[in-house]
């Protein structure tokens, strides 16, 4: 089985990637992609093919531009998986939302027509899983993913710059997906967990009113009646 979470932005998305083994749910390699705008001429790909990092030069294109550019990009890295996660809007969020809906849009029709399933984790969620904070700054976040050990392999002098804070996230959310599906598939007793990692499984909502074990994935229907 291999899964992905997705912290997208409109300028500076980060994603990672999990091979799991099937008959062991074991995590059997870790990926990450991080997309972002420069001031270079060219894209800058990294010479490893697991750990990507992606450069457009944004003073040269258009909005749609950068939507194609990481739409295609994401869609390819992902295609091959069977679940996404996706960091949900925030609730009651404002300012540039709309950018941002754009962006994310295109992504999740693109991947929803490739008949994965996809699942929307509300920011607090991911946050309260990572750190016990639902309101935990970037800040929170990167100091716990230091605290874990740095799993990726991030340059460690730049977690706090785009795409990494972005991968950092991007890991959070991947990892609160292999906890759901691994309580679902029967891997892990949800009593097992600490209550740190309880607390989003039985977290309920303005904006959702039942918990995320209650919740189905959504997936595509073969056909419309």
């Amino acid at each position: 089985m291999i899964i992905s979470g997705i912290d997208n932005s409109k300028n500076s998305p980060g994603i990672v990637k999990f091979n799991i083994d099937d008959e062991t749910f074991k995590i059997v390699r870790e990926e990450y992609l991080g997309l972002t705008m420069n001031k270079t001429k060219k894209p800058k790909i990294s010479s490893d093919p697991n750990h990507l990092i992606l450069e457009l030069n944004g003073k040269d294109y258009n909005d749609y531009d950068k939507i194609n550019f990481m739409s295609s990009n994401i869609t390819n890295f992902v295609s091959d998986c069977n679940y996404i996660a996706f960091e949900d809007y925030a609730y009651m969020a404002n300012g540039r939302i709309t950018d941002l809906a754009e962006s994310v849009g295109v992504l999740k029709y693109l991947l929803y027509n490739k008949n994965i399933s996809l699942r929307f984790y509300a920011p607090s969620l991911i946050k309260m899983f990572s750190t016990t904070n639902g309101a935990a700054d970037k800040s929170l976040m990167i100091k716990q993913y230091e605290q874990i050990g740095n799993p990726l392999n991030l340059p460690k002098n730049h977690l706090e710059e785009h795409p990494y804070e972005d991968i950092i996230d991007a890991y959070f959310i991947t990892k609160l997906l292999y906890t759901e599906l691994a309580i679902r598939k029967g891997f892990i007793k949800l009593h097992e967990l600490n209550e740190q990692q309880i607390r989003p499984f039985n977290h309920i909502s303005a904006s959702s009113k039942v918990n995320l074990l209650s919740l189905d994935f959504i997936q595509k229907k073969n056909r419309i009646e």
